[in-house]
C-alpha cells in the first residue's frame, strides 16, 4: 500500500471529515490556480531575500517563477521578511521554508513545509510563522499551524515550554499571534489529531459535511454526503405541495447541492480536458461580451458623433474598499461610510425555534 501524505494546509478539511482523504485520492489532480502560483512565487522571493540579505523592492517588475512581482507582491514579501528578520534577531535560531514531519507510519505521513520556524535556547519558546497572500482571513490558532509546530519541535529535538504561532497577512493588517503551552498542544495531538489520522485511514469512515470540511474539498463530485441530498431534492414535489418540515429540510441542503453541482461541473470539465467523451456534452465558448477594438479611436469617433468627454469617460467616486487599500487603513473611512441593505433575502436563522 502506497503511503498517503496528509498536508497540514488541508488539515481543517481532513480533521473535520476524515473520509475526505480517501475520497480525494480518487480524484484527478488539477493544476494550481493563478492565486496559488502567485503565493508560491512571493514565498520564494521572501526566502531568496532572506538567504541573500537582499531587498524585495529590487524585484519590482521582475518575474519570479513565472509571476511578475507587482507592488502588492513586494509589500507581502517585505512584511514577511520583516517578521523573519525580527524573530531571527530575537531568538537566534530561525529557519525559512523548512520541511517538517509531525506524524509518520507505513500507511500515512503528516508533513509539509513551514514558512518560518525558530526557537530560543534560553526561554523554551518555539515559534511558527506563516505568510498568507490570499483574501480569506486565517486564524493564528489553526490546525495547520499546530501541525507545523509539532513537526518543527520534533525536528529541533529539544524541550519547549510554549509555542507562538503567527500569521503574516498584510491584506488584513498587522500580524496575528497565538501562544499556547506545549502540554496543551500535545493534548490536542492526542485527542484530535491522532484520532483524525486513524479515521482517515479507515475504509469505513463516513463523510461529515461542514463548511470547514467541504469548502475546498476536491471530492465533492463523488461524495455520498453531497450526492444524497441532490438525489432527494431532484425528485421532490412541486414547492406548494411540500410540508413545512420538508421545505425546511430542503433549504438546509441547498448549499450542499449547489456545492455538489459546481464540483460536478468542474470534475466533468477536467475529464473532458483529459480526453473523456461524455455523450451530449462538450467544451464550448463562454458567453461573449462586446469590447472596444481600439479605445482611442473609439473615443474620437464617439466625440465626433456628438458625445461629450464626460459622457465618454464618466467619473464616479472610488469605493470605500479602494480608498482603504490606497490609504492603508480604515481610520478615515470609518466615519464616512454606512451600511445600507438593498432589501430582504432568504437566510439561515440561528437561535430561533431551535
Amino acid at each position: 500500500m502506497e503511503q498517503i501524505t496528509l498536508r497540514p494546509s488541508a488539515a481543517a478539511r481532513w480533521i473535520a471529515c476524515p473520509a475526505s482523504v480517501q475520497l480525494s485520492a480518487r480524484m484527478p489532480k488539477g493544476e494550481s490556480g493563478a492565486a496559488a502560483q502567485r503565493g508560491t512565487a512571493i514565498h520564494s522571493l521572501s526566502e531568496s531575500c532572506f538567504l541573500t540579505s537582499s531587498a524585495p523592492e529590487e524585484w519590482l517588475g521582475i518575474d519570479v517563477e513565472g509571476v511578475k512581482m507587482d507592488e502588492d507582491a513586494i509589500t507581502y514579501a517585505r512584511k514577511h521578511l520583516d517578521y523573519i528578520e525580527t524573530e531571527e534577531l530575537r531568538l537566534g535560531n530561525v529557519f525559512v521554508e523548512q520541511f517538517v514531519t509531525a506524524y509518520e507510519s507505513p500507511a500515512v505521513k503528516v508533513a509539509g513545509t513551514a514558512d518560518v520556524l525558530g526557537w530560543s535556547d534560553d526561554t523554551g519558546e518555539f515559534i511558527i510563522g506563516d505568510l498568507k497572500t490570499g483574501r480569506g482571513y486565517v486564524d493564528a490558532d489553526s490546525d495547520q499551524m499546530r501541525i507545523y509546530a509539532l513537526g518543527g519541535m520534533r525536528l529541533a529535538k529539544k524541550q519547549f515550554k510554549t509555542v507562538t504561532m503567527t500569521i503574516v497577512q498584510p491584506m488584513h493588517g498587522v500580524n496575528r499571534s497565538h501562544t499556547m503551552t506545549v502540554p496543551d498542544l500535545l493534548r490536542w495531538e492526542a485527542q484530535t489529531l491522532i484520532p483524525a489520522i486513524q479515521a482517515a485511514m479507515a475504509t469505513t469512515a463516513e463523510a461529515v459535511p461542514s463548511e470547514a470540511a467541504c469548502q475546498w474539498c476536491p471530492a465533492k463530485a463523488i461524495c455520498p454526503a453531497h450526492i444524497e441530498p441532490f438525489n432527494i431534492m431532484s425528485v421532490a414535489q412541486e414547492p406548494p405541495a411540500l410540508s413545512d418540515e420538508q421545505l425546511t429540510s430542503f433549504l438546509d441542503n441547498i448549499s450542499k447541492v449547489e456545492g455538489f453541482i459546481k464540483a460536478l461541473e468542474t470534475y466533468a470539465t477536467k475529464r473532458i480536458a483529459d480526453g473523456a467523451s461524455l455523450r451530449g456534452w462538450q467544451m464550448g465558448p463562454k458567453k461573449s461580451t462586446r469590447k472596444w477594438t481600439d479605445e482611442q479611436e473609439t473615443a474620437l469617433a464617439l466625440h465626433e458623433a456628438g458625445l461629450t468627454s464626460m459622457q465618454i469617460y464618466p467619473k464616479e467616486i472610488i469605493s470605500p474598499a479602494v480608498a482603504e487599500k490606497l490609504l492603508g487603513d480604515k481610520t478615515v473611512t470609518e466615519t464616512l461610510t454606512s451600511k445600507v441593505s438593498s432589501g430582504l433575502t432568504l437566510c439561515r436563522s440561528y437561535g430561533i425555534g431551535e
